[in-house]
């Protein structure tokens, strides 16, 4: 019976993976800049060039996008040729993000950065195991939140070819649930300053 118990344990860890908590930074001016609109910039991949994938990063910028505008922000997908016009001269995030912002008269740059996606299969053991980074930048470049997640998941089956399309291959599950963690940890969005400003001009 104990031994049942174990393997029945054991079963589900391997079948529900497992995830780390979402380290993440707000700055404590956050709410002084409180931005509004945010243009979110191509996804780039660190150290994965044999993994680069245009459908994942695709996935992960339609659902940030998504799941900002649900935490009521107005978001911007720039291409990248509006990255690549910043110049040589934006070497760092927070010049790039100060061109960025002015070109798209947006109140901050979010970037995105995949640092791992990690497939592992075997006969009937298949894993995924997902990080990135993300981080957001005021229009004046300086570090308003960053947020970093990892997860892995796994399953055990007898079929190769379920067990191979539920874990690796229909992955926009697994980047949902990413993303909508990551964003945990991120303030509401409101009613953008400059917005607030005009509404009470009227105001004696």
């Amino acid at each position: 019976m104990i031994r049942r118990y174990l393997i029945l344990t054991a079963l589900l860890a391997v079948m529900y993976g497992c995830a780390n908590p979402v380290k993440s930074t707000l700055s404590p001016r956050y709410n002084d800049f409180r931005p509004y609109t945010i243009a979110i910039a191509p996804v780039a991949w660190e150290g994965q060039s044999e993994v680069e994938d245009k459908e994942i990063a695709r996935l992960f910028r339609t659902m940030t996008g998504e799941k900002l505008r649900a935490m009521n922000y107005r978001v911007v997908t720039p291409e990248d040729p509006d990255i690549k016009k910043a110049g040589p001269e934006a070497k760092d995030a927070a010049s790039l993000s100060r061109q960025l912002a002015a070109d798209l008269d947006s109140d901050a740059v979010l970037y995105i950065h995949i640092t791992g996606w990690d497939k592992d299969r075997m006969v009937t053991y298949a894993a995924l195991a997902v990080k990135a980074r993300f981080e957001l930048y005021s229009s004046g470049g300086e570090p308003l939140w960053s947020a970093e997640y990892s997860t892995k998941e796994s399953d055990l089956r007898l079929d190769k070819k379920p067990l191979e399309l539920a874990v690796i291959k229909i992955y926009e599950p697994r980047v949902q649930r990413f993303v909508d963690a990551v964003f945990s940890t991120l303030p509401q969005g409101g009613v953008p300053k400059r917005a607030q400003k005009t509404f009470f001009q009227w105001l004696p």
